[in-house]
Formats: structure tokens, sequence, C-alpha cells
């Protein structure tokens, strides 16, 4: 004897089951388009100002990208080749562009700790 319990069999039925409907997608026309980046990323890297904060960046338009400057320390390879394993650049938060001070001993944001 076995200790198995028979499973109950579902009752044959002499109609074929109903073909499920198709769903359509929705047409091309109204997709989204790619989405382009918000601003301009500048080529190279720019001079920043004594007590600039803000990136000057401008776009097709003529308007200035207006990104808070931050401090940078993630310097791949190339940008260490560039510009030095210990220098000072800033960073834009909204399109990226890099800054390095005009001059250093008169840069408030480089001696703001000596004051």
């Amino acid at each position: 004897m076995s200790d198995e319990i028979p499973k109950p069999q579902a009752a044959a039925s002499s109609t074929p089951p109903a073909p499920a409907p198709e769903v359509k997608a929705p047409p091309a026309a109204h997709a989204a388009p790619p989405a382009a980046p918000k601003k301009k990323k500048a080529e190279g890297i720019l001079v920043k100002k004594p007590g600039q904060w803000v990136c000057l960046v401008k776009d097709e338009k003529g308007k200035s990208c207006e990104g808070k400057l931050k401090r940078f320390y993630d310097l791949d390879e190339a940008l260490i080749r560039q510009v030095g394993k210990d220098a000072e650049l800033y960073r834009c938060v909204e399109c990226h562009s890099l800054y390095r001070p005009e001059n250093l001993k008169h840069d408030p944001a480089a001696t703001w700790a000596e004051v």
C-alpha cells in the first residue's frame, strides 16, 4: 500500500478554451521623446573667480547654468595627469563642469580655515 492520496482530476470538457483577447500597444505617436541632458558641460577646466559659487556656463539659448560649485575630490587618472594629484578643483552640481581657482592666495574658499 502506498501512503499517497490520490489527487482529484479535472473534469474533461467537450468545448475548447476560448483564446485570450490580444492587448494592443499604445500608438508610437504618444511616446515621450528621449530625455536630453539638462545642462551643457563646458569643455576643459574653467577658471573660478574669487568668491564665485555658481556655474556660469551658458546653454544654446544663452541662459547660465547657475549650479552650485562644490569641491571635487574624485579625480580620475587623466585628470590627475592634467592638473596634478593635489590640485584644488570644483565641479558644478548641475552640468558637471570643472573649475580651478584663479588665484589660490585670494580665494576665500581655499583660505576660510586660515582666517
